[in-house]
């Protein structure tokens, strides 16, 4: 039995234990493991690295700043609280975290002069803001005397060493010691571990995982550090906000090398003089053609005149007035295109399938002046011949507008981009540049009209001699008819989104014989980020085919960079290229501190190609638009995309995502906050929230909500669909009870189920006939969804399905029943059960006429 000073001695040690724990837990409170410094791009495809292993990178410590850090503090410990402090700075500058979370040594040596795994704990640090150097130094100092007091609860007590999390997650580790004095860290992974030994000849060796780092990334990382620190210590009463990572060498990198020198755009009329040069150039050349209809450049020189002078009959036009056109896309759409610019208006795309009140929201922010629909076309074709056909002077500069695209806007309703005519026109003639177009230059128009990317689609070819060859949406829809036109048509120049460009690759890769493809000179992929994978399989189909990466906001006159490819990348991430002319991007961290290379920050772009801002919304533009700070004597506008990336060493620029609620889906910009704003206001919703889901081949989006008074609507569908487009109806309706939320009473978005976890309800429908049976089959692979939960009473789209889908779908019912689905009739018709009873129906009918020789029956309206 144990005496009773030796049960006080436990007593003591108990309570010393539980205050300990109750330190450190308060101290690492919802703290979490994370890296600061971004691996490697390359490695996802282990390209010439090891998956695992570590190395150790050694590099002299600048005899400058030793003896600075000498200066300031003499004892290891104090030398330990200044490379601590600017190595957790270096963090927050590499990764805009405020949070920072470093292993290092407190504990002193033991009898062999180690510092092993129990010496180490995780110092903690946050509150960067508003602090300089000073103040942040003092905390420092403050958190490891408390840290230092206790000391005796190890990373053993902290953390299950043996816990697979633990193990997996990033560390990051300081230890400055003496030249003798010997450093193990069996227990502990670190990612990155600095190794400071501050005897007489300084020195730094940065031992590194080598299945996340390189040593040239280690390099240029404990370059940037020996900057920073000595900046922090020269000037440290400076707010750290304020002190800019990227060294002089670095800044004038970004600013002037990766950038090209502004130039001069010539400005002799805008879009319509460059035009009506080629009407003089080619009168009987093919201008633009739509299926059956064309026009030649005389042809439609000849149209845009007229139509210009009934338009400023119609209404008293000046220049910065708008002009909406709600047309389907055809040869007329360009007719109407030209005709507004002529008058020096600006015109303001409409779908006409857009929702109603959307566009009467489009068309009461717009003011108006004249609404181009199909009446007010037929009107002018019978009145056309009392207009003349001469040209006449516009009149316009290069600060009017040129158009303004409505996207997706954050408050439930769309903001409109507007755009010069300066900008526009230099967006046409760096196409014109950069793909080598000429006379003989044929490009596709098959974007959506109030898409940015059609604007070029529409007009380049008219500034060089070529054709814009239109696609109406039924050949878009089908691929086969799509790669059937592009082949007859002999298109050169082809733009794309990655979903869509998906699907064609699966169609050809089966068909690949049928199509060479030899007159399309350039395939560019825009909207989205295109993948690896996708890019594999085109190269593999056609090598030396080349593809363009395009990337760049509506705000900005559509692209501001460009990225050529004959050949696979060797990088997972794709690069979307270089700055075009007369544009600057900038990569700034949220403090405006230019980023160097390899450092992730936000996309700024600055340059002519800046539209105004957004249309009658002074807040948003505020927000959004700036005055270039780092060229201000030149006065252009500098637009913050939302978007982040980060620059290559070849002044590339790699696109990493959004970093609002802003997305992109087939190329369409959506705001997932619109879309919420708009499912709230049906009755039977409470609370929502919309979110985007990836797959390894596209992007879709889901709607969770809860009801408000318990009941189950089942028509959000086509609710939203009165309200939004198309492409911005969630795939997904999933009805909760409740929201689960994490320990901070925040939505915890990652245990939200996902669709294919869904039950079946009271309203499914399970197949009964052997057709159905065989269509689930085909709805649960198109979808990758399981069979059971398909519905043959729900519509595809319900389901899941999206319109791109749709081609995939029709082409595999064709082709497993021998029968000929067309795009309408499908959308007629879009439930199994409803495509079912037309199936046999059709295949009854061909039994009993001709059995034998009509091997295809087609479904007609």
């Amino acid at each position: 039995m144990k005496n009773e000073s030796n049960l006080n001695l436990d007593r003591l040690a108990t309570n010393q234990k539980i205050k300990l724990k109750r330190y450190w837990t308060d101290r690492l409170k919802d703290f979490q493991l994370n890296t600061y410094f971004e691996a490697n791009r390359e490695l996802e495809l282990g390209l010439d690295l090891p998956l695992s292993g570590y190395d150790e990178f050694k590099i002299p410590f600048p005899e400058r700043l030793s003896l600075k850090i000498e200066k300031m503090s003499s004892s290891i410990l104090g030398k330990q609280m200044i490379v601590l402090g600017s190595l957790s700075v270096l963090a927050n500058k590499y990764s805009s975290a405020e949070d920072i979370g470093i292993f290092s040594p407190l504990s002193t040596l033991n009898e062999q002069n180690q510092i092993n795994s129990e010496n180490f704990v995780l110092n903690r640090f946050s509150e960067f803001e508003g602090l300089n150097f000073s103040n942040f130094l003092q905390k420092v100092k403050n958190n490891l005397l408390d840290d230092f007091k206790n000391k005796g609860y190890t990373l053993q007590n902290l953390f299950d060493e043996e816990d697979p999390e633990f193990n997996a997650a990033p560390k990051i580790g300081l230890v400055i010691a003496n030249d003798d004095t010997v450093v193990q860290h069996d227990h502990i992974n670190f990612d990155l571990l600095f190794l400071l030994r501050a005897d007489r000849n300084w020195t730094l060796s940065v031992k590194y995982n080598k299945g996340e780092f390189d040593p040239g990334y280690i390099e240029t990382l404990a370059e940037r550090y020996f900057h920073l620190t000595e900046k922090l210590i020269d000037e440290p009463e400076v707010i750290i906000s304020g002190v800019e990572l990227a060294s002089p060498e670095e800044r004038h990198q970004v600013l002037f090398e990766f950038n090209q020198k502004p130039s001069t755009v010539p400005f002799d009329g805008s879009i319509i003089s460059l035009f009506e040069s080629q009407v003089k150039k080619n009168p009987e050349k093919l201008a633009v053609s739509c299926g059956e209809s064309s026009f030649s450049y005389r042809e439609l020189n000849d149209l845009v005149n007229q139509f210009a002078r009934f338009l400023k009959k119609t209404a008293a036009i000046k220049a910065d007035d708008l002009i909406a056109i709600e047309l389907e896309r055809n040869a007329w759409t360009l007719v109407a295109i030209l005709s507004v610019l002529k008058t020096g208006a600006a015109y303001v795309p409409i779908e006409t399938d857009f929702p109603k009140d959307r566009k009467a929201y489009i068309l009461s922010n717009s003011k108006i002046k004249i609404l181009i629909n199909q009446e007010l076309l037929d009107l002018f074709k019978e009145k056309q011949q009392d207009f003349s056909k001469r040209n006449f002077n516009s009149g316009i500069q290069p600060g009017d507008l040129a158009y303004v695209i409505f996207t997706s806007g954050s408050t439930g309703q769309p903001k409109g981009a507007m755009v010069t005519h300066e900008g526009m026109i230099n967006h046409l003639l760096v196409m014109g540049k950069e793909l080598h177009l000429d006379a003989g230059s044929k490009i596709l128009q098959n974007a959506l009209f109030t898409f940015d990317i059609s604007v070029w689609q529409f007009l380049n070819a008219l500034i060089v001699g070529g054709e814009t060859i239109i696609y109406t949406k039924d050949i878009i829809l089908n691929v086969e008819l799509f790669l059937k036109q592009l082949h007859a048509d002999q298109v050169s120049i082809l733009q794309i989104v990655p979903s869509y460009f998906g699907i064609m690759l699966d169609f050809l890769k089966e068909n690949r014989h049928q199509y060479q493809f030899d007159s399309l000179n350039y395939l560019l992929v825009t909207g989205e980020e295109i993948s690896h994978a996708l890019l594999k399989k085109w190269f593999k189909l056609y090598p030396g085919k080349v593809v363009v990466n395009a990337y760049g906001p509506a705000e900005a006159a559509d692209d501001v960079t460009l990225y050529f490819m004959d050949s696979l990348p060797l990088s997972y991430n794709i690069p979307v290229g270089k700055p075009i002319m007369n544009t600057r991007i900038y990569l700034l961290n949220k403090d405006w501190n230019l980023c160097p290379v390899g450092i992730i920050g936000e996309i700024y772009v600055s340059g002519i190609c800046v539209g105004r801002g957004y249309l009658n919304d002074q807040p948003k533009t505020e927000a959004a638009f700036f005055i270039d700070p780092f060229f201000k004597e030149e006065h252009q506008r500098m637009y913050k995309t939302g978007d982040f990336g980060r620059w290559l060493p070849d002044g590339s620029l790699e696109f990493l995502g959004r970093k609002d609620d802003q997305i992109k889906i087939s190329g369409y910009r959506i705001e997932l906050r619109e879309i919420e704003f708009q499912l709230m206001l049906h009755p039977g919703v409470a609370h929502s929230l919309v979110l985007v889901k990836r797959t390894a081949s596209e992007d879709y989006l889901v709607a969770y909500y809860t009801s408000a008074d318990g009941t189950v609507p089942d028509d959000l569908n086509t609710f939203l669909g009165t309200r939004l487009p198309k492409y911005m109806i969630p795939a997904h309706f999933i009805h909760l009870s409740d929201f689960p939320v994490n320990p901070n009473g925040k939505i915890d978005k990652k245990v939200l189920p996902l669709p294919g976890e869904l039950i079946a309800g009271s309203n499914f429908s399970a197949p009964v006939t052997m057709t159905e049976e065989i269509l689930a089959e085909i709805w649960s692979e198109i979808l990758n969804t399981d069979k059971s939960k398909i519905s043959t009473s729900k519509s595809f789209f319900e389901l899941g399905g999206q319109s791109l889908k749709v081609m995939v779908l029709v082409n595999k019912i064709s082709k497993q029943f021998n029968v000929n689905i067309t795009i309408p009739v499908f959308f007629s018709n879009p439930t199994i059960r409803a495509i079912s009873l037309l199936i046999e129906e059709c295949l009854l009918v061909t039994e009993e006429n001709d059995k034998a020789v009509q091997n295809k029956t087609n479904l007609i309206i």
